[in-house]
């Protein structure tokens, strides 16, 4: 039980690292289409990106890390005993 809670802990948190990481480029990607920007400097003064990125990627990123944790905590059963 200790070692599937480890496990399980440990995929959230490298999961929302990673995920952060990956929702975050994904949101830059979007602001820069929007906008038009050529390059990420011209996003500087961009207040929407600040927006999106705490409304949308960091909500999005949560939710999917609770989803890997979970898959994770159903999977250990079979692999930790």
């Amino acid at each position: 039980m200790l070692k599937r809670s480890f496990l399980t802990l440990l995929s959230f948190i490298i999961g929302f690292f990673v995920l952060l990481e990956v929702f975050s480029e994904l949101a830059i990607l979007f602001e820069m289409w929007s906008t038009g920007a050529q390059h990420r400097s011209e996003l500087a003064d961009d207040f929407g990106l600040g927006i999106l990125l705490m409304l949308v990627a960091l909500p999005l990123t949560l939710l999917c890390s609770l989803v890997v944790a979970f898959i994770t905590w159903r999977k250990a059963r079979r692999f930790v005993k």
